[in-house]
């Protein structure tokens, strides 16, 4: 067993986090902060603080359901050290971390909401507005449904023709 401070290749971390080696991969070009050493042939040696990042980057990702945009976010508001800060290994510890920063960021959003609904000031052409957008997105909906049906007909027709071409060569 190697030990904890050894160098790990992609193989071995992707098997420690569950995830494809394209993924970390991804992670890389997403991410500039993760930066793997490479040796003969192209090779990625992740050191111990690259999968300490890798797998805060992984917690964040698939068990706190941020998006991209939102870890990319993170290191931009508060550093590599903060998001590292959010896993150190103990599950507990970081989920009360993360769940913190989620409520921080939900209490502003419907501060947000909140002063947007009832802000006595609207005049009848933001209503207007508002009642245009509301009438695109329907029609955007309406669009997006059209076209599904489409889409889902044409498959049909094709699998009965596949069906036909096959019944005619078993006959």
């Amino acid at each position: 067993m190697k030990s904890i401070h050894a160098f790990k290749t992609i193989s071995e971390v992707s098997s420690d986090l569950g995830v494809h080696q394209h993924i970390l991969r991804f992670w890389e070009k997403r991410f500039p902060q993760i930066k793997p050493m490479t040796r003969a042939g192209g090779r990625r040696h992740y050191r111990p603080n690259d999968v300490k990042l890798l797998k805060t980057i992984n917690k964040l990702l698939y068990v706190d359901s941020y998006t991209i945009k939102g870890v990319q976010k993170l290191f931009k508001d508060h550093g590599v050290s903060y998001v590292m800060s959010l896993y150190d290994g103990k599950d507990k510890d970081y989920i009360t971390k993360t769940e913190i920063e989620k409520d921080e960021i939900k209490n502003d959003q419907v501060i947000f909401f909140k002063n947007d609904l009832f802000d006595e000031v609207s005049s009848s052409s933001e209503d207007s507005k508002v009642h245009e957008n509301v009438n695109e997105i329907e029609k955007n909906i309406l669009n997006i449904d059209n076209v599904n049906y489409k889409t889902g007909v044409v498959k049909a027709i094709k699998e009965l023709k596949l069906i036909r071409d096959i019944l005619a060569s078993a006959s």
